[in-house]
């Protein structure tokens, strides 16, 4: 099923998609930031976002995608090929590409084929945009498969000139579907080690997981987040894990303690980044957590983030549900 309707939205008409498997699972996208808006499995909301206008204008990029480079760099400063850009920044630090794609309004292209309903948004960000150099030609593209209850989203790009570049969709989970906390939902994340950070949240080093930070045999999320090491830094979980598996197992579970809905996420990237919604107000404080999975942006001085002129940017992730009774 395939339903698509367009609202205005400043000097920008927005395409709102709605697709459907038919097995249970539903996603309802939107070209502004080609973002999730809603995700549901067997009429069970399973990711969290205020209200539609609030969801089009908040700084919380509730399920946008975040680019041209997720994730913070150090002053917003970068070096490429010995020349030194400054980003486009908030305070001190870039974020998520400054006022990048996450609040642009992407052509919308849809194609219902016989094993997947397509929807394709397409964005060209133009030379010194945001700071980073290079036109850069971006497509996001979401792929629900009709015979089982998953979703992929390919992350594409292609730059005029060398450039930076590291993409992301940056949805806020809660399995339970009720909004509550999501301390007892289980996680398991295939990662030896994290990126220990300060307290201004930039990256200082990669560590072996310890206790606070070990998700190799799956425990609650709330296990250790009130450790000392967490609280201090970032109220919360706001880390990147360097993932040690192939991409042909999950890399990260997580499962709904109430739902037992249980998402199995698999990437071709190599960070894992979770966020625990730390800084929201009182009563939404720990109500999801954002799963962003990405490239390594705190090696982005060594070229962990680097896209050639002409070369192709490709990335995916892969959601797969299992209600577990």
């Amino acid at each position: 099923m395939i339903k698509s309707k367009k609202e205005l939205h400043g000097l920008h008409f927005i395409s709102n998609v709605t697709i459907d498997n038919g097995l249970g699972l539903k996603l309802v996208l939107s070209s502004y930031g080609a973002s999730i808006y809603e995700c549901y499995l067997n009429d069970v909301k399973i990711t969290e976002s205020p209200s539609y206008k609030e969801f089009l204008s908040s700084l919380c990029y509730y399920g946008k995608t975040a680019g041209r480079t997720a994730g913070r760099i150090k002053n917003g400063l970068v070096t490429i090929d010995g020349k030194k850009y400054r980003l486009a920044h908030k305070k001190i630090h870039s974020l998520h590409g400054g006022k990048g794609f996450s609040f642009r309004n992407y052509k919308t292209m849809i194609k219902d084929k016989e094993d997947e309903i397509v929807v394709k948004f397409i964005h060209i960000s133009r030379d010194m945009d945001q700071g980073y150099p290079g036109q850069l030609a971006n497509e996001i593209i979401y792929r629900l498969l009709k015979k089982e209850n998953s979703f992929t989203i390919d992350l594409k790009a292609r730059s005029k000139k060398d450039t930076i570049c590291n993409l992301t969709n940056h949805t806020y989970w809660n399995l339970n579907g009720d909004r509550g906390s999501i301390l007892k939902h289980r996680v398991f994340i295939d990662a030896e080690e994290y990126v220990k950070i300060d307290n201004n949240l930039l990256k200082i080093g990669v560590e072996k997981v310890n206790d606070t930070f070990d998700f190799r045999k799956e425990k609650e999320i709330g296990s250790n987040l009130f450790d000392n090491e967490i609280q201090e830094s970032a109220m919360g979980y706001d880390h990147d894990w360097i993932i040690s598996s192939s991409k042909s197992s999950p890399q990260l579970v997580v499962t709904g303690d109430k739902s037992h809905i249980r998402m199995e996420v698999y990437t071709s990237n190599p960070v894992c980044h979770i966020y625990t919604n730390n800084y929201a107000k009182e009563d939404e404080k720990y109500n999801s957590m954002a799963i962003e999975m990405q490239k390594r942006v705190f090696d982005v001085e060594k070229g962990a983030i680097d896209l050639k002129k002409n070369e192709l940017y490709h990335e995916f992730i892969k959601y797969r549900f299992i209600e577990e009774k």
